[in-house]
């Protein structure tokens, strides 16, 4: 899939929040028939990880994701459970190796995904929607904001890597 410019995320954006009750329902409907597993996976992961934030928070912004890759690129495959994953686990094996690396491999490692990742403008936008209530004070980020973004990354790299059948740049 083609990278979604940062002007096109924050459109839709806007337009997802502009939405009346009954849109967003009917959106809701309809990410359920196109990404069961996504939407499954989303509502796991918020009820297991307890999240402190508002309920729902976690879908609003995995509906984002689908809905701009959607728009992006058309409907897109059917993602499974295994390729959710597979996709969680690469995304683990890059934090664990991170951890193991020293502060300058660390550094290197982020630098290196902020410039080849193929869906960085939705991945920055992302990241912006989960810390928006800390830009003044970033410590008192939630505690449950690093495990959601390993959850949304997921997300971005299982659409993009579905949408190109054989697999993107993206990396993880």
């Amino acid at each position: 899939m083609q990278t979604i410019s940062p002007e096109k995320v924050a459109a839709i954006w806007q337009e997802l929040s502009q939405m009346t009750q009954t849109q967003a329902a009917d959106l809701a409907a309809r990410m359920q028939e196109e990404q069961p597993a996504i939407l499954v996976y989303l509502l796991a992961a918020e009820q297991a990880d307890e999240a402190t934030q508002d309920a729902g928070w976690l879908m609003e912004i995995g509906a984002l994701i689908w809905w701009a890759m959607t728009r992006e690129a058309g409907p897109l495959p059917m993602v499974t459970p295994e390729q959710l994953d597979a996709a969680e686990d690469a995304n683990i094996r890059f934090l664990e190796q991170l951890d193991e690396g020293s502060e300058i491999n660390y550094h290197t490692a982020l630098q290196s995904l902020a410039a080849d990742y193929n869906q960085m403008p939705l991945f920055g936008h992302t990241i912006g929607q989960l810390m928006a209530d800390a830009t003044e004070e970033p410590e008192l980020v939630d505690e449950g904001v690093g495990l959601a973004l390993l959850r949304l990354k997921t997300v971005i790299d299982t659409l993009d890597q579905a949408s190109d059948g054989a697999g993107s740049r993206s990396r993880t």
